[in-house]
């Protein structure tokens, strides 16, 4: 599993004299950076293995939002699909995954991929924050 946190709207808060955190930007944020995840979920569900498909349909993309932290977590597995984790660091060489094309880190490889657009995304909000801040 992937979790992508956003944090730290509090040290910003204080740094500007804010009274209070602000849920409407954290889930903002997080709306302008769910299609990012989504991708990364779409493009690993091209090289999850797939025996029987439960570990591939169990990816899923969830957001959580407080006033001062957006959470993204893309991920495999629950409570019925334990062994997605197992799956997902299994670099053995010797494993002949069934499906060709797929294999180990099939979550990893798609979000280092994307990581830089996380990261604009990120940076695109705070700036626009700061400006609204700035402005009153």
């Amino acid at each position: 599993m992937v979790r992508i946190v956003w944090t730290g709207l509090d040290e910003l808060i204080s740094m500007t004299g804010q009274a209070r955190g602000d849920e409407q930007f954290m889930r903002t944020m997080a709306m302008r950076v769910r299609p990012i995840a989504d991708e990364v979920l779409a493009l690993s569900q091209e090289i999850v293995p797939v025996r029987t498909g439960a570990l591939q349909s169990s990816g899923l993309v969830e957001v959580e939002v407080t006033p001062t932290s957006a959470r993204i977590i893309i991920g495999y597995g629950g409570p019925t699909i334990r062994y997605a984790r197992i799956v997902h660091e299994n670099m053995n060489p010797d494993v002949n995954w069934t499906k060709a094309g797929t294999g180990p880190k099939y979550l990893e490889i798609p979000f280092l991929r994307n990581v830089s657009r996380f990261e604009r995304a990120a940076l695109e909000m705070m700036v626009l924050w700061a400006r609204r801040w700035r402005s009153g």
